[in-house]
């Protein structure tokens, strides 16, 4: 049997423990790739889903920008019509305040010629009480007659 070195032994030794070390480095090196390829993936599927939530995203937005711009044109429309309603106000206020200061002079007019008219309707009471008393009563009667 060849003679082995004991030197010899230890560097077999040596070698095996290093390709065993490498082995088990390897095998490291291969789990921990895999591990990377694997959350890799799952990055991927949570980028692929906020892709998706962002074009979600983005449609509801376009939809929201829509009906701002439908409230927008809303408000500007209501704002004309209100501009225009305004503008009526001021003109049935201008006509109302033509028509009461006509209502003013009319009353004004008025309340002369009912002052004249209380005059002479205390006249036309006085009038037919004088000849209230003249037929009512026979002896007024005959002073009337004669006088």
């Amino acid at each position: 049997m060849p003679h082995s070195n004991p030197k010899n032994n230890s560097t077999k030794y040596l070698i095996m423990l290093s390709v065993l070390l490498a082995g088990a480095m390897m095998l490291f090196f291969a789990k921990m790739m895999h591990e990377m390829v694997s959350h890799m993936g799952q990055m991927t599927h949570h980028v692929a889903s906020m892709a998706g939530d962002i074009h979600d995203m983005r449609s509801k937005l376009n939809f929201m920008s829509v009906e701002v711009s439908k409230i927008d044109d809303s408000v500007l429309e209501m704002s004309n019509e209100m501009t225009k309603m305004q503008h009526e106000i001021s003109i049935i206020q201008s006509s109302i305040s033509k028509d009461i200061s006509g209502l003013n002079i009319s009353v004004e007019y008025m309340s002369k010629n009912v002052n004249q008219m209380t005059n002479l309707m205390n006249v036309m009471a006085s009038d037919i009480n004088y000849a209230t008393g003249t037929f009512t009563k026979p002896s007024n009667l005959l002073r009337n007659i004669i006088r």
